[in-house]
């Protein structure tokens, strides 16, 4: 940034007010500060703003209550793809003496979260976990990155073209696996869940590994395994089953594992979460990718220069990062976040804490289409808390803010952000500081 005796002849609107003791006190909440003060109002929109990417190293997904299956190529983002790994519990587990074994099916209910496609073709396919799925004592969670091996067979399969509208979708698992674990409960083999355990581990739902559709959600604790069986000596009766349910009574019981190949795209350098990728290395854009963990990274390098104005006799009015959107990079199918948390991060990138304001709420950026006869859409990113983080603590100068959309630990919604040197549009700061003079 140039020097501040230049960076006064840029700026572009002062708006002089004299006030009284009483007409500022309410909105800026200042104090005697204003008391029997002169008000300037400075809109400033030269301070150098720095954007880049990264992605973390791993992201916890046995949060929330969505299983996330699906596989898709994104055009920027490259390859997509998600499976779900889910333990199990039996409610029950009677089965009488003289039934007989019909059938198992699989039930999933939508959740109506999904992404990319949903007019193409998916395959789901049902395999058994050969090993418990249980945290270590070093782990509080599940995360992407986290490896779970299954057996070969495949259960069940269905291909399917997503109908919301339908609620639920049921896979036939096979009838021989359906049996087995079906003799086990009716000669009481299986009485409680420990043993139910040491029979199956669990099972994983999977995408095939050449689909290029979507991303579905459904509804975790919804999940049902349904054993249907009856009886041959009374052909009248009702049909029965034992149901088998995702394992609620206890957290981090499921995860999804969301990875993704950017081999061939802008990002297929971005390595580790401590190594940025700029704006200009990029395309002269910036990204935001749920569930991968990729996300961008603010900083503001010359703001603590306002100190240089007016004696420091002054306060952050206003202040918002506006980022252009390029629509051409969305459509029904890829689309935006329409609000991102905000987050601190220090010169390594490790989360610091998350941005609030001074009644405790926390800071959100939003999308908003300021110009409507255009088109145009903007990401609106207010940063006065963390300018005046910066300006109170020289340790926060390093310091960035990174964008993190809602759900983005079981979602993979992504966001292309306009970089500060963007020709369509770039992105710049646009603040209003309030000087005083006694």
């Amino acid at each position: 940034m140039k020097k501040i005796s230049v960076f006064l002849l840029t700026i572009i609107t002062i708006l002089l007010v004299s006030c009284n003791d009483d007409a500022y006190q309410d909105p800026f909440d200042t104090g005697n500060h204003f008391t029997s003060s002169n008000i300037r109002f400075i809109k400033i929109d030269t301070f150098k703003v720095e954007m880049s990417t990264f992605k973390f190293d791993s992201l916890e997904t046995s949060l929330g209550n969505r299983l996330l299956v699906g596989r898709y190529i994104d055009p920027i983002f490259g390859e997509v793809k998600s499976s779900s790994y889910i333990k199990l519990r039996p409610y029950n587990f009677y089965i009488e003496e003289d039934a007989t074994f019909d059938s198992i099916v699989l039930s999933l209910k939508y959740d109506n979260y999904f992404y990319n496609d949903t007019l193409l073709q998916k395959t789901i396919r049902i395999k058994e976990l050969n090993k418990e799925l249980k945290l270590t004592s070093e782990q509080s969670y599940f995360y992407n990155t986290t490896n779970t091996t299954t057996f070969n067979t495949v259960l069940g399969e269905k291909n399917f073209i997503p109908r919301l509208s339908n609620d639920t979708i049921s896979i036939k698992l096979n009838n021989s696996f359906g049996l087995n674990l079906f003799s086990k409960f009716r000669a009481n083999l299986i009485g409680d869940n420990d043993q139910f355990i040491d029979y199956l581990k669990g099972i994983a739902i999977e995408p095939d590994d050449n689909e290029n559709a979507s991303l579905m959600g459904f509804n975790a604790t919804d999940l049902s395994l349904k054993i249907y069986y009856s009886f041959p000596d009374t052909p009248d009766a009702d049909s029965k089953f034992l149901e088998i349910k995702s394992d609620n009574t206890q957290s981090n019981t499921y995860y999804n594992k969301i990875e993704g190949n950017r081999n061939g795209t802008i990002l297929q350098h971005l390595g580790l979460q401590k190594n940025d990728l700029p704006s200009t290395a990029l395309n002269n854009y910036s990204l935001i990718q749920s569930g991968i963990g990729i996300t961008t990274k603010i900083k503001l390098p010359s703001i603590k220069n306002l100190k240089q104005i007016n004696d420091n006799k002054g306060i952050v009015f206003s202040s918002k990062l506006k980022i252009k959107l390029n629509n051409s990079n969305y459509s029904r199918k890829v689309y935006n976040s329409d609000s991102l948390y905000m987050y601190v991060v220090d010169k390594n990138n490790n989360l610091k804490y998350q941005l609030s304001n001074k009644n405790g709420k926390y800071v959100v950026a939003y999308i908003d289409k300021l110009e409507t006869e255009f088109n145009e859409t903007y990401l609106m990113v207010p940063v006065e808390e963390f300018i005046e983080d910066v300006m109170n603590n020289s340790t926060y100068e390093d310091y960035g803010i990174i964008l993190v959309p809602f759900e983005y630990n079981y979602a993979t919604t992504r966001m292309v952000l306009n970089g500060e040197n963007n020709t369509d549009h770039k992105s710049i700061l646009e603040l209003i500081y309030t000087i005083y003079d006694n």
